[in-house]
């Protein structure tokens, strides 16, 4: 049995489910696609190797930055976004974010993004995405920013849709889940939604966190005082 699956990094099949699936004979194809290029690489048949997400599809250049960001090119690549600019995007050549690295077969692992980690200042680094991801997971809480980056502690902006009940004592029970150095120790509910106008968002709605972090900056010093 063989099943297909497109994946983006945040949505990533882990190593351990892969080979659990194997086991039991079935097969899963890992692929991988963003927004602006919907398929980029696939394992296929006979040539599945995990946990990579496969090689590169016909006609399509990837290419690893020195810093491990992957750089695509190819007709998947859209032209832009409409009426605005971007930098990620350059003449068909797309910069995906994405850090992975390319085996002598051209086979592909991820292994995180550029800008998923901060460094407190006491050196420890702390995974953005399994933080805000947590704090979102929590009902009412639509979007959340970590802010930490040389920084005593860590600290977070929220934004809520709806009603979030009692949202100081869902920040208390997520934090006894995490270590130390990755709690919340202070957030702000901010009113004023983000947007794609102010360059809080980009076209397909991802957080663009220094933009977001120079706008609020008098909110972010407030917690730090």
């Amino acid at each position: 049995m063989a099943l297909e699956q497109a994946i983006g990094l945040m949505d990533a099949v882990s190593e351990a489910l892969l080979k659990n699936f194997r086991a039991l004979g079935i097969e899963i194809h890992n692929a991988y696609g963003q927004t602006e290029a919907p398929l980029i690489t696939i394992n296929r048949l006979g040539d599945n190797v995990i946990p990579t997400i496969g090689t590169a599809l016909p006609d399509t250049e990837i290419t690893v930055e020195p810093d491990g960001e992957l750089i695509v090119k190819g007709p998947q690549v859209t032209l832009g976004y409409y009426g605005l600019q971007t930098e990620n995007i350059q003449n068909g050549v797309l910069r995906t974010g994405d850090l992975g690295r390319m085996d002598e077969s051209g086979h592909i692992t991820l292994f995180g993004r550029k800008k998923d980690f901060i460094i407190t200042a006491y050196g420890k680094n702390i995974s953005i995405p399994k933080i805000e991801q947590r704090i979102k997971d929590i009902p009412g809480v639509s979007e959340a920013v970590l802010v930490g980056e040389n920084r005593p502690y860590c600290t977070a902006l929220i934004w809520l849709e709806g009603t979030c009940g009692d949202l100081s004592g869902q920040m208390e029970r997520m934090n006894a889940e995490l270590s130390h150095p990755e709690q919340i120790r202070k957030f702000t509910v901010m009113e004023k939604p983000l947007s794609i106008q102010a360059g809080e968002l980009t076209p397909n709605l991802k957080v663009k966190r220094n933009n977001v972090c120079t706008h609020y900056a008098a909110e972010i010093e407030a917690m730090y005082r």
